[in-house]
């Protein structure tokens, strides 16, 4: 026997020894990797009902979602949406991109006049419209932002068709696959 053919022989042996259920393992959904455990999620089922409560355990094919009547496992073959709470963060960081550009604006078209105070103008003005101006922004956006009650999505199956994810294998050295229908 040549190297090759005993390194073949080997590696169909090794591959037969594996047990076929490691093999036949399915993983948690990328989407559900950004489901925080505890916190607040709005879970709409594929028949259009509606499980708001807070994020249990997930397991590759089912989640917990504990509600004010009990907890609920709903299959994950059966969720068609998952939504979580608006950050007010983003109104923030809007409303100071916009006061930044407000601010270099203004700035931009601030005339400080005589030489002599020149120096001492363009610090304030620099201060007052892009330091200022951006942090008021930021503030408007963040209580706008933080009225309106809004939802982020996590997951929504008309979005994603992403099929079925399946790792082959255990440990460090697992192949994952996803199989598109």
């Amino acid at each position: 026997m040549t190297k090759t053919t005993t390194v073949n022989i080997t590696l169909v042996l090794l591959g037969l020894a594996v047990p076929s259920a490691a093999l036949a393992q399915t993983t948690v959904p990328d989407w559900a990797r950004k489901v925080r455990t505890g916190a607040p999620i709005y879970v709409t089922t594929s028949a259009g009902e509606s499980v708001d409560g807070t994020a249990g355990q997930i397991t590759s094919t089912s989640m917990v979602v504990s509600t004010r009547s009990g907890q609920r496992t709903v299959l994950l073959d059966d969720v068609a949406k998952v939504q979580k709470p608006d950050s007010a963060a983003n109104g923030a960081m809007n409303g100071a991109l916009v006061g930044l550009l407000g601010g270099v604006l203004s700035f931009a078209t601030t005339d400080c006049g005589s030489d002599l105070i020149a120096p001492t103008c363009q610090a304030a003005a620099f201060g007052g419209n892009l330091i200022v101006v951006p942090a008021i922004g930021a503030g408007i956006g963040w209580a706008i932002d933080a009225a309106i009650r809004g939802r982020d999505t996590i997951f929504d199956v008309k979005r994603d068709k992403g099929g079925r994810r399946v790792a082959l294998g255990f440990g460090p050295r697992t192949i994952h696959a996803r199989i598109a229908f």
